[in-house]
């Protein structure tokens, strides 16, 4: 976790907010597929039922954050305040655009896109403070 405070999460972010949206970016789609059960690919092709060989994955090089990096995240979001909290999962894990997150949640694309920035800027203190 000192790492996490030195150098930003898998030394991606360097710096006060470094590139917090890429990170979330990542952190939604891998946990979303990790809540599916996944490793990153669905198991089965749905369009001819086949389940793809072990090593068509094994030879993949792993890049970006890693696991415990991503774990870091997960556990930052979950400490965000339910306002801010909804707009991150909703714009990362779900990917919607701001409207559509406005409409959801109620607000006007402004204030989605000032709760989406507060909440990108509050994970980076919580980030730090967990490191």
């Amino acid at each position: 976790m000192a790492r996490v405070a030195a150098e930003g999460v898998g030394g991606v972010m360097k710096g006060a907010n470094g590139n917090i949206d890429y990170l979330l970016r990542i952190w939604g789609r891998w946990s979303v597929r990790l809540d599916l059960g996944g490793v990153g690919f669905p198991g089965r092709s749905s369009m001819f039922n086949l389940t793809p060989p072990v090593r068509a994955w094994q030879s993949v090089p792993l890049q970006g954050p890693n696991t415990q990096d991503l774990e870091l995240i997960g556990r930052s979001v979950e400490r965000l305040p339910p306002e801010l909290k909804i707009v991150c999962v909703l714009i990362y894990r779900e990917e919607k655009s701001l409207r559509d997150v406005g409409r959801v949640v109620g607000i006007n694309l402004s204030a989605a896109h000032t709760r989406l920035k507060k909440a990108q800027a509050r994970i980076v203190e919580i980030l730090k403070e967990m490191g």
